[in-house]
């Protein structure tokens, strides 16, 4: 019994593409986002110190407020808000514009210092009247936050690789990847399931789909980029001329032609929609690294 057309896969056509956040910076593998990570943990960890020395110092459940232990705690030399801005500082230090950043950051925390100074502390260790103090002390904790956080994310140096760029590039994979699709089984349609099935004519076909496939891709990446991308690229869809063959060229040559229409049809199409889809993700990986890569050299 024939199978239905539906029933056959074209390579690839499962992927979604492959696209990279616009929001903090762009990548989220990039040196000023994860410094932006570590420096919110910075903050968080802060916060807590803060919210912890209120119930020990401030509103103890037991005992006499202490407010001296308590700025000693969190404004002293070598208090919290000291051990915050050396963590920034040692955050992004691997930034060239990261002493910039510590500087600025530490006049934010400077404001944000005056601002929780000048809080009323709580009259008395009742939850309510802690918690509305905790409340007012950690949004100014977050507003500072905040603003660190977008500071360093946006550090964008000259040369950089942006994620708008970064997108149309792996728009433009799926879609030479969807051309070879189509490329791929109409050869298999005419050269192997015809009255006289043809496979050299079949390798020949494919060959000059993968070619294609390839010329569109290496064409579409950054210039900015080294030339070994593009062989990484090349080597990941054509056989090389030496070394290790793991190229979806070869992957392909290896699959058994149908025999018929069928069940050996099925077969064939999942083999090779399998090596496409494998394939498709490997260059959306090479590509990405090599950018991050990049990027991460300017910073």
């Amino acid at each position: 019994m024939r199978r239905p057309q539906a029933f056959i896969p074209a390579a690839g056509e499962a992927l979604e593409p492959r696209t990279v956040p616009t929001g903090l910076g762009g990548f989220l593998g990039s040196l000023p986002v994860q410094d932006a990570f570590a420096v919110r943990r910075d903050f968080d960890a802060f916060a807590r110190t803060y919210v912890n020395d209120v119930r020990t110092f401030l509103a103890p459940a037991t005992g006499t407020p202490n407010p001296t232990g308590f700025n000693t705690a969190i404004y002293g030399m070598g208090g919290a808000i000291d051990k915050l801005n050396a963590a920034i500082a040692a955050d992004v230090k691997n930034l060239k514009a990261g002493p910039g950043f510590a500087t600025t950051i530490a006049g934010q925390i400077t404001t944000l210092e005056s601002t929780l100074m000048g809080l009323t502390p709580p009259a008395n260790s009742r939850f309510s009247t802690v918690l509305a103090y905790d409340r007012k002390a950690l949004q100014a904790i977050q507003a500072t936050e905040n603003s660190a956080a977008k500071l360093v994310a946006s550090d964008a140096p000259t040369g950089l690789i942006d994620s708008t760029t970064v997108n149309t590039l792996l728009r433009t994979v799926r879609t030479a990847f969807t051309t070879f699709n189509k490329a791929y089984y109409a050869a298999e349609k005419t050269d192997l399931l015809g009255s006289t099935p043809n496979t050299t004519q079949f390798t020949t076909d494919v060959t000059s789909a993968l070619t294609t496939l390839n010329s569109t891709i290496v064409a579409a990446l950054p210039s900015a980029l080294p030339a070994s991308v593009a062989t990484t690229i090349t080597n990941d869809l054509l056989t090389p001329a030496t070394g290790t063959d793991t190229s979806l060229q070869h992957a392909l040559s290896k699959i058994t032609p149908p025999t018929s229409s069928g069940f050996s049809r099925l077969i064939f199409n999942l083999k090779s929609a399998f090596d496409a889809s494998v394939a498709y993700a490997r260059v959306n990986h090479d590509i990405v690294n090599a950018i991050q890569t990049y990027n991460n050299g300017l910073y």
